[in-house]
């Protein structure tokens, strides 16, 4: 199953509603699956397979929510041309993100949040 995708998708876009969205992704699985006659994957099964990506979910996502979530003013200066992407996506210039960090209280608490998952998932384990 797609879970670490999934478990990816849950923690950048909606970590308070995981579980419930896990369970409605569950079931339009099962949907497609009886539909193209693929073998039926149990809600216990598919919730050990997110239970062992859920590190690696959390992880990503921390990584991703640092561009996902960037605020437009922000990322326009990212996106101005293919060479500042590829500056910024090679980790030479982040300026437009620190930027963010120092300036606007939801990106930097979005990316606060998901480092705090990580820290604290890592720190269960």
């Amino acid at each position: 199953p797609p879970a670490l995708d999934v478990s990816v998708f849950l923690y950048i876009f909606e970590p308070l509603r995981a579980l419930e969205l896990a369970g409605k992704y569950h079931e339009y699985l099962l949907e497609h699956l009886k539909r193209t006659g693929t073998t039926l994957l149990t809600k216990a099964e598919f919730d050990e397979s997110l239970e062992l990506y859920k590190g690696p979910g959390i992880a990503i996502a921390s990584l991703f929510i640092f561009l996902t979530k960037l605020p437009l003013p922000y990322l326009s200066e990212i996106l101005i041309s293919q060479e500042t992407f590829i500056q910024f996506a090679l980790g030479r210039d982040y300026s437009p993100a620190l930027k963010a960090l120092q300036e606007d209280v939801s990106y930097r608490q979005a990316v606060l949040d998901s480092l705090q998952r990580a820290i604290h998932y890592y720190s269960q384990t």
